[in-house]
């Protein structure tokens, strides 16, 4: 399990003698936007506080539980790819464990899929040989 680390979070852990990579948990810094969504899109699920990051994976239908009490993304919820946890934590693992949505299940929207089509479309060529740019996205 790979924690996106926030240098706040990183500080925090150590000021109070916590230590981050536990078991199979491994601590990195945050990744540039190209490498989250990589992250995600090869992911079997998300675990975030982040506003951005519940949508990017709704859109990229990876299931994904938000540690918040709400979410401006209502959609996500709806559609069942996204769970909300915050009072009580103690339902994090289970829910973190739920079983992922049929793969088969029409995506969220059409634009939604014209998005992350044409953004996948676009960071592949980008990025198609090992350091190189071949092209740029609009």
């Amino acid at each position: 399990m790979l924690l996106l680390a926030h240098p706040r979070l990183v500080s925090l852990a150590e000021r109070h003698g916590l230590t981050l990579e536990q078991g199979s948990i491994r601590a990195c810094p945050p990744l540039a936007y190209p490498q989250l969504v990589n992250a995600v899109r090869n992911s079997e699920g998300v675990v975030t506080d982040s506003g951005g990051l519940q949508k990017e994976a709704f859109l990229l239908r990876v299931p994904c539980t938000t540690i918040r009490p709400e979410t401006e993304w209502v959609e996500t919820l709806e559609s069942r790819w996204n769970v909300l946890v915050s009072e009580d934590l103690s339902i994090l693992a289970d829910t973190v464990k739920r079983r992922p949505l049929n793969p088969r299940t029409p995506p969220p929207t059409a634009t939604a899929t014209l998005q992350t089509k044409s953004w996948t479309r676009c960071w592949t060529s980008t990025h198609s040989r090992a350091g190189s740019k071949t092209g740029h996205c609009r």
